[in-house]
């Protein structure tokens, strides 16, 4: 009896460690603290302590910590109006404030690639001229190879606008979303809201010559979130982008 008793616990954790080890088991709580399936759902928003769980499970072993750091930096999006306090830095409120800048200014220039090669998916603040060759820096020799699709957030409040220059060979979507900025304590821009103004066209000309010129291969560029576009001013942009596959997003047709 002793031997049965002293061997019961022994059993029990090594049967709970096996459970724990199974792929898909740690998956599924893996996701969920990512809120991958509760993104779209209005009565049940991603919720700080979702993430905050999604960070206590990378600390659990190097094999959690691979796959939560895969679904923290794939897919950079929150739910709407939830800030994120990860890796000691806060995102600040808003909807989009998860830049790939903001992201990786916290990073140590010789760990960012690694968490590069993770993106699939990013959020992208257009900056000021004057901020450009700040910006580069910050990306400079790193190569984005999985990433597939980027959001540019445009800000209305400006008339000249540029985009950091990021390296994605296969980068095949674009869409393009407007919003409301506000400048944070550092000087730098943070999201505060959704904007649906039209854009001006000074700013779409310079928009379109930007993404042909660095994303020449681009197969698909669409303004989404309801944008008012006028179909005179789509179709100069689609002109530039001959090739490319340019339309609304409530108008897939034009």
């Amino acid at each position: 009896m002793k031997e049965i008793s002293n061997s019961t616990p022994s059993s029990f954790h090594s049967a709970a460690q096996r459970v724990f080890a199974l792929p898909e088991l740690m998956s599924k709580i893996l996701e969920y603290f990512a809120g991958k399936q509760r993104l779209s759902s209005p009565g049940n928003p991603l919720g700080f302590t979702d993430l905050q769980s999604l960070q206590y499970c990378s600390l659990v072993n190097k094999y959690w910590h691979m796959h939560a750091m895969r679904l923290f930096w794939g897919n950079p999006t929150p739910a709407k109006g939830i800030p994120l306090h990860l890796h000691g830095y806060l995102i600040d409120e808003g909807p989009f404030d998860t830049s790939l800048v903001q992201r990786f200014v916290v990073v140590k220039a010789d760990r960012r690639q690694f968490y590069a090669d993770l993106v699939l998916e990013a959020n992208l603040m257009v900056v000021r001229p004057r901020d450009q060759p700040w910006a580069d820096r910050l990306f400079r020799g790193l190569t984005f190879p999985k990433l597939h699709k980027l959001v540019i957030y445009l800000d209305q409040s400006e008339a000249l606008v540029s985009i950091p220059v990021i390296k994605a060979p296969n980068l095949s979507r674009i869409e393009v979303k407007l919003c409301r900025f506000r400048t944070g304590q550092s000087n730098q821009y943070v999201m505060c809201g959704p904007s649906t103004r039209p854009p001006q066209r000074q700013v779409m000309a310079q928009l379109a010559g930007i993404i042909k010129d660095r994303y020449p291969g681009i197969r698909r560029v669409v303004f989404e979130d309801g944008i008012e576009i006028s179909r005179t001013v789509l179709e100069k942009f689609r002109k530039k982008m001959r090739g490319t596959w340019v339309s609304l997003s409530n108008h897939p047709a034009w």
